[in-house]
């Protein structure tokens, strides 16, 4: 095996770049879409809502749910081959021949954003529906309207609460990007293939493709652990700071 990653250390690298990109572009992208799908997915008609407005959030509950159901409902696979055999063969390959920059990696990052979207879409709506609903009723109370108290006080609860499912996203497009080799696109997994070609030592490719990806997920598993001890850190430090100031002066007193 050591021979194999020595002489294929180039290819093994092009293949994580481009694994990474897809992972970090399909989170980012889906993070930003399952907003929206999340808020939308939320939505519920008042008493107060003019006949226009109840009809609007219903038209948008039902996009949002279809869209959801759609792309949790069917593999990824599935949606790379739809997309890359729906558009122009020339708009892929005129976007550039780049190794690792090219027009399978456009096409593959379209694709798994919006099959993250989907997921994050799920993890925004529970991340809100979490939030005591007295805190909005409060921000209202205070001269907030609806879309303030959720843009300022509920949903920046809700995001930090889906930070954990959000993370996880991450290293789940990590390893499901591999199905987008379908579509012609070179990441780890396909350039594993590639390798397989050359050396015919199917077994230690495969062993070697297997401890990058769980490396990979190890490191970001890792790294998204020390990004919510940090975030519960500053949580805590307020929370005792507060209890702190309580004791003192209680014994002033």
């Amino acid at each position: 095996m050591g021979e194999i990653i020595s002489k294929y250390a180039l290819q093994y690298g092009y293949g994580i770049a481009t694994t990474l990109i897809l992972a970090v572009v399909g989170t980012v992208g889906g993070f930003f879409i399952g907003i929206l799908l999340g808020v939308g997915r939320t939505l519920k008609s008042r008493s107060t809502d003019s006949k226009f407005m109840k009809i609007l959030k219903k038209v948008i509950n039902t996009i949002c749910n279809g869209y959801i159901w759609i792309f949790r409902g069917t593999p990824m696979m599935i949606q790379g081959m739809i997309f890359f055999l729906a558009i122009p063969v020339d708009w892929v390959r005129d976007f550039g021949n780049d190794i690792i920059f090219n027009g399978y990696l456009l096409c593959g990052s379209i694709v798994i954003i919006l099959n993250t979207g989907a997921y994050i879409g799920e993890i925004i709506r529970g991340g809100i529906e979490s939030i005591d609903k007295g805190q909005g009723e409060a921000a209202r109370s205070l001269g907030m309207t609806y879309t303030q108290s959720l843009i300022k006080v509920v949903l920046p609860q809700a995001i930090r609460n889906s930070i954990p499912a959000i993370g996880n996203e991450f290293i789940v497009n990590i390893k499901d990007s591999s199905v987008l080799n379908v579509i012609g696109l070179t990441e780890l997994f396909a350039w594993n293939k590639f390798i397989i070609s050359q050396t015919a030592d199917a077994i230690a490719c495969y062993v070697i493709v297997a401890i990058i990806y769980l490396t990979l997920t190890l490191i970001f598993t890792l790294v998204f652990k020390v990004v919510e001890k940090k975030l519960d850190g500053k949580k805590v430090f307020k929370l005792n700071l507060f209890r702190h100031t309580k004791c003192y002066v209680g014994e002033d007193d």
